[in-house]
Formats: C-alpha cells, sequence, structure tokens
C-alpha cells in the first residue's frame, strides 16, 4: 500500500484503495497529486491517483504487464509511463 507519513507527529495516511499490492509512487509537480499503480486481477494493473492528504483514489486505467510510473508532466494532467 502506499502511505504518507507527517513529519512532526509520525501520522500515517493512506492514500491507495487497499486493493492489491501498490507500488512507485510519483508526486505531481504541484504537489497536489500522486500517482502510482496497484495490482488487480492476474497481471493487470491499475493506474490510481490520489490526493497528498487522503480521500478516495481514483483508478484512472488499466493495463496488463508491468507498468511504471516514470514522472508527471508539468500541467499535472498527464503522466508519463513506461513498460
Amino acid at each position: 500500500q502506499i502511505w504518507t507519513i507527517r513529519a512532526s507527529t509520525g501520522g500515517l495516511t493512506r492514500l491507495s484503495d487497499g486493493k492489491g499490492r501498490c507500488t512507485g509512487a510519483t508526486f505531481s509537480k504541484d504537489g497536489e497529486k500522486v500517482a502510482f499503480f496497484c495490482t488487480r486481477e492476474g497481471s493487470v494493473k491499475a493506474l490510481v491517483v490520489a490526493g497528498p492528504d487522503g480521500g478516495a483514489p481514483a483508478e484512472v486505467w488499466r493495463g496488463d504487464g508491468e507498468w511504471e510510473v516514470t514522472d508527471w508532466f508539468a500541467d499535472g494532467n498527464r503522466v508519463l509511463l513506461h513498460k
């Protein structure tokens, strides 16, 4: 799962939805979003975008195989992926 920890208090916030193993969190340039992949059925990976303070993560895309988030575009609306 993907978590943030508040450095001043040690308080944990889970960003992922608890469904499958999640890896490769990458923050947007403005720090408003974080993108990561979570395993779904078999080899299917879901691209998930969440806010840094929790809330409902949004599954925005699914693909088969080993995908990873490389970076965010400067506009904060697109994510660069590699397989």
